[in-house]
């Protein structure tokens, strides 16, 4: 109701429309004269007169933001500052390309339209403006950065875009049906994405437009609900309703006009504040206070001054708003948790998309599908070691790594999955990796660190985008070193904990042994040693292996602080003993519980002899309890061939072997017919033969189509296969103490132990010839079958690509999976590595010869689709080496035109399969033996070839990566790799036959003079102009020494024969030994270079002087020419 006086507070008297249109009219010289003419203005006077009852009577709804729009641009001291802001606006880029990099770099775009200069298409085009920003706000808002592009959406700029997005029909329809209103949204969406950029972020400010945005979607509901009028719950009288809602009209539309003016003039000025360099070109001559935070209080208290004197009039309409504005809220609110959602589950999509091109080893970590069904250690067992470890782990001042050494079926890996899986419940495993031998990408040291880093990502929140920062900041990253570095060190050293204490991860890495490259081990252990600490991270590190030399070595080669082992075959005897007891009473005791067996079976006689039997081998248990178990004999039978005493075993293996050999007595022959016997054993020692060489393991119908075990060929015939799946099931099933058959329709079947591989090829430990596996035999075989398997299946564009311009990473994976199947893929990854192992028979290289006459381009075809082109570089490498010294000079001839080919027209293929037919065919030289035998495979639609030479010219590969000249080059003493040295301070180590790089040395402060391999391959040394040698190790490119002493730069350097660092060195002017000059050259026989031999020293000089020096070192240098 209205105020005693009658008069509304509220209203001040209103102008005549003919003077607020000469007041419009008058100063507007601006783009939107024209508009002025036409449109009804109010404009707040200074002396405030009442507006009547009829006058209000006669009025019609106004844009309100127009008539603050010119309130703005009809005050003399704004005018510029309004112009300025709406050239800004005007002056959008026609269709510019707003480009937005996505998470990782790739981009998009959005259209901005102009806004002319004026008329309705200015104002359809500011509508549309508005509309185009508060999209992008909507699609920016879902873009969640990584790694530097990365920032944080403060929880008040996310408020404000959520309710920018909420309110999209109002801020829509706003726009359009009051054109002025799109200026102050623009102004809202030009803003924000200014206060999202981290430089200029300002709590104020974001503060300012979050109210800003507040309040103009609130009083663009009250202009809606005043517009819609009828709110009222009871009837009254046609005049007083008419009367209240007139007076409130007017005197809402009068003072919001005042308030909109001011939320213009804010926004304005805060736009000069947030972004003074974008904006500088039209604000140049405007001369702007820093008072924006002074006119946000302001705004806010006439606001409020508003709300209350509505209150007074129309207290139920403000509560029908009040209910509108909170029911907008709502939706923010739930609209921001939805968005939350979204955001969150996108980030997590785009991060696993990069995480999957680390190419990690599937199984590799300890709880994994492959360990499933093996068990931990049982409680109060193996109690001593593993509270070493535990105390290990928890000690601040305990060395980093832990090594864990012990002979085969020890019980390590048990060990190991025991720690890992407590590190893991205590929150501080980072990643764990169970090396295996044949298990394919398990024993593959190019999988180890992206491995480690896939697991890492898991680890705690943050470290997964900093290593997908890596991803995109390195790519192709391949050595070891680097990926060590950028995937798990880096990522590492950037979390932050909540303490000072240093936060504690810890590896768990088992098996070292069993990776395949020795070189890999020493440089895997090097690493290891170098990262005792990442930032505030401190990592531990579990290792376990067999004492093997590589690793004996690689450990010995550390400092004594970086690690500590422990042998576990020769400490804890006794507890052993107790355990492996407690062991097989639970396991025996759970098979006579489900055999119905009385429950004093087994007798502890019986058990203390299978204690003594088993030898500390716990392998020895866990498989006693598997034979003994098996449902196709009695228990009680079992166990007593276990029993059976051998005095002439007297080995640390004996009783293992003789164990294996009562399995495989059993259950290979057990039962069998002696007429069915030979049968048997050829079908054990083919497929179990087989199982035990492969690279990596095959399910059974995959292992089964490679070895072709029946006696015939066979094609497409599914009865066929199936039968020889069910005939290997046969051979394999009763191997269940040995041998993972638990699940043969799914699941290849893998050793349990290596042990028994190492049993089942070894003649010697193997006693019955019936049982025992010929390496070289299963090689053959098996380098056969490879050949058969891919001469039957490889075809030219086998993936039905069709063009020869498609590009590998277009080709989906499943197509590749289903054209390309298991067998055929192994047969094509591992053929040449299973010939190095075979008889190298002449009827097998006649073979090879035939397959690569007529399939080598389609066996290129499908190494490109597998990402292993590269590879094919080391197979024919290896594949010359084999062949070269046989007599069959076609075969020769062509591995090594194969081999030339490949290294010149690897990246194309490696590129565009189908280019294999193409471009590599006719870019060949003319005689090439590989183009002389394909020619007729390019299309018919190349039919102009280019010149090109009849041979390979004598350039085999260009190795680039120095950034400087090299100044030394050296092989190594077997011809696999290259050693080179530069000025730019660094020394290169390089794969001979493929050209990679395998190792980047820097340590040297000045050009590197001279590098050279010791006689073995395991050592370089280099000198340089920084007057120091020093020796690497070549496998893991670990500094061994820094040799000081030097008066000058050492000009060359060597290793004697017998692999040791040579004494003897040269600088410009001396002869060195031990450090100490001993020959002072004149003049005219200075060094340019050296060769040592024995007690001969040659020197080169740059006068053409060949020195020959002979030298008595053990006789007070005695020198003689």
């Amino acid at each position: 109701m209205l105020p005693p006086s009658g008069r509304n507070p509220l209203l001040p008297r209103q102008r005549s429309r003919k003077a607020a249109d000469e007041t419009a009219s008058a100063p507007a010289d601006g783009p939107f004269r024209s508009e002025l003419k036409s449109t009804s203005n109010i404009v707040e006077s200074k002396d405030d007169p009442t507006v009547s009852s009829a006058e209000a009577e006669n009025l019609s709804p106004k844009d309100l933001w127009e008539e603050a729009y010119y309130m703005l641009r009809n005050d003399k001291d704004k005018k510029k500052l309004i112009e300025a802001y709406d050239a800004f606006l005007q002056n959008q880029r026609v269709l510019q390309d707003s480009v937005q990099p996505d998470s990782f770099g790739s981009k998009t775009s959005t259209k901005i339209p102009v806004i002319p200069i004026k008329g309705r298409e200015r104002e359809l085009q500011l509508e549309k403006l508005v509309d185009v920003k508060r999209q992008a706000v909507e699609e920016a808002r879902l873009k969640i950065p990584i790694g530097e592009k990365k920032y944080i959406v403060k929880e008040k700029v996310d408020k404000i875009i959520s309710a920018i997005i909420a309110a999209k029909e109002f801020i829509t329809t706003a726009a359009s049906l009051e054109p002025h209103a799109a200026f102050a949204w623009a102004g809202v969406s030009v803003l924000l994405p200014l206060l999202l950029n981290p430089a200029i972020q300002d709590i104020a400010a974001i503060d300012g437009l979050e109210y800003i945005s507040d309040l103009l979607l609130r009083f663009r509901v009250m202009e809606i609900t005043y517009r819609e009028g009828n709110v009222y719950p009871h009837p009254i009288s046609a005049q007083s309703e008419s009367e209240v809602q007139r007076l409130g009209k007017v005197a809402f539309e009068t003072k919001t006009v005042k308030l909109y003016s001011q939320i213009l003039e804010y926004q304005i000025r805060l736009a000069c504040q947030c972004s003074r360099r974008t904006l500088s070109r039209y604000f140049r001559d405007v001369v702007l206070a820093d008072d924006w935070k002074a006119m946000l209080a302001e705004v806010k208290g006439f606001e409020q001054s508003i709300i209350k004197d509505l209150r007074e009039i129309d207290g139920y309409t403000m509560k029908v708003i009040d209910n509108k504005i909170s029911e907008s809220l709502d939706l923010q609110i739930r609209l921001r948790e939805k968005i939350e959602s979204i955001e969150k589950n996108q980030r997590l999509a785009e991060q696993e998309r990069y995480l999957d091109k680390l190419h990690c080893a599937e199984g590799a970590a300890f709880n994994s599908g492959r360990f499933e069904h093996e068990r931990l250690c049982l409680p109060n067992t193996r109690t001593s070691i593993l509270n070493l470890i535990y105390e290990w782990s928890a000690d601040p001042r305990g060395k980093h790594i832990f090594w864990l050494r012990g002979m085969a079926g020890t019980g390590k890996s048990t060990i190991a999955r025991t720690v890992a899986r407590h590190f893991s419940e205590e929150g501080q495993l980072g990643a764990s990796f169970f090396f295996s031998k044949g298990g394919g990408d398990l024993g593959n040291a190019s999988k180890f660190v992206p491995t480690l880093a896939f697991q890492l990502s898991r680890y705690r929140p943050g470290i997964a985008e900093r290593i997908c920062k890596a991803i995109v900041d390195h790519p192709g990253l391949d050595q070891k070193r680097d990926l060590w570095k950028y995937f798990i060190i880096d990522p590492l050293s950037q979390i932050e904990t909540s303490t000072s204490a240093p936060l504690v991860i810890i590896f768990v890495i088992d098996a070292l042994d069993e990776c395949d490259n020795q070189d890999d081990v020493r440089l895997i252990l090097q690493l290891f040693a170098e990262s005792k600490q990442a930032g505030n991270v401190k990592l531990r590190i579990f290792v376990t292996s067999r004492p093997e030399q590589p690793i004996n070595l690689g450990f010995g080669s550390m400092d004594g602080s970086a690690h500590r082992d422990i042998a576990l075959h020769s400490v804890f005897q006794d507890e052993t003993e107790r355990d492996i007891s407690a062991f097989l009473k639970h396991e025996l005791g759970l098979v006579s519980k489900e055999r119905g067996l009385s429950p004093d079976w087994p007798k502890s006689k019986d058990l203390e002899k299978l204690v003594q039997k088993a030898n500390g081998l716990f392998i020895y248990a866990a498989t006693a309890c598997r034979f003994i178990r098996d449902r196709n004999f009695r228990p009680k039978k079992q166990l007593s061939l276990l029993l059976k005493d051998n005095p002439s075993l007297n080995s640390h293996t004996a009783e293992l072997d003789e164990m294996y050999m009562q399995v495989l007595r059993q259950s290979v022959l057990g039962g069998c017919q002696s007429y069915d016997q030979p049968m048997v054993l050829e079908r054990f020692r083919k497929i179990v033969g087989c199982i035990v060489i492969l690279f990596k393991p095959l399910c059974i119908r995959n292992l089964s189509l490679l070895l072709q075990t029946g006696e015939g060929d066979y094609d497409d015939d599914d009865d066929d296969e199936e039968e020889e799946e069910e005939e290997m099931k046969i051979t394999l099933h009763p191997l269940g103490s040995v041998l993972d058959v638990s699940n043969l329709t799914e699941v290849a079947p893998q050793l349990l132990h290596p042990s028994f591989r190492d049993f089942l090829l070894n003649p010697k430990r193997c006693t019955d010839p019936q049982f025992w596996v010929n390496g070289k035999k299963a090689h053959t075989d098996l380098t056969n079958n490879c050949l058969k398997t891919m001469s039957k299946s490889l075809r030219k564009d086998i993936c039905n690509l069709r063009l020869p311009g498609i590009h590998t990473n277009e080709v989906d994976r499943s197509k590749i999976e289903q054209c390309i199947p298991a067998e055929l893929q192994y047969a094509c990854s591992y053929w040449v590595y299973h010939f190095q192992e075979s008889d190298l028979s002449p009827p097998l290289l006649e073979t090879v010869y035939k397959f690569l006459k007529q399939y080598l381009l389609r066996w290129f075809e499908a190494l490109s689709l597998l990402g292993k082109m590269q590879e094919s570089i080391y197979m024919l490498s290896a594949l010359l080496i084999l062949v070269q010294t046989s007599p069959y000079k076609a075969l020769v001839d062509l591995v090594y035109d194969a081999y030339r080919f490949s290294m010149t027209n690897r990246s194309t293929i490696e590129q565009a399969p189908l280019q294999a037919y193409c471009a590599a065919l006719i870019f060949s030289p003319s005689k090439s033996k590989v183009r002389e035998l394909f020619e007729n495979q390019v299309p018919s639609w190349i039919k102009v070839k280019p010149l090109v030479p009849e041979n390979w010219s004598s350039l085999l590969q260009t190795l680039e990566g120095h950034l400087g000249w090299v100044t030394s080059v050296a092989f190594s003493s077997d011809g696999q790799k290259i050693v080179s040295g530069s000025d730019d301070k660094t020394v290169r180590v390089w794969d001979a036959g493929s050209g990679s790089l395998l190792q980047t040395l820097e340590g040297h402060s000045d050009w590197v003079t001279s590098v050279a391999f010791s006689s073995d391959g395991q050592k370089i040394v280099s000198g340089s102009g920084d007057k120091t040698v020093r020796v690497w190790d070549a496998g893991s490119g670990s500094l061994l020494q820094t040799l000081e002493g030097h008066s000058d730069s050492v000009t060359s350097v060597a290793f004697s024969s017998d692999g040791q660092l040579q004494r003897l060195n040269a600088d410009d002017r001396w002869i060195t030994c031990c450090q100490k000059g001993v020959v002072l050259l004149p003049e005219n026989r200075r060094v340019e270079t050296l060769a040592v031999h024995s007690n001969r020293v040659v020197i080169g000089s740059r006068s053409g002087i060949v020195t020959i020096l002979r030298l008595n070192l053990d006789n007070d240098c005695y020198i003689g020419l």
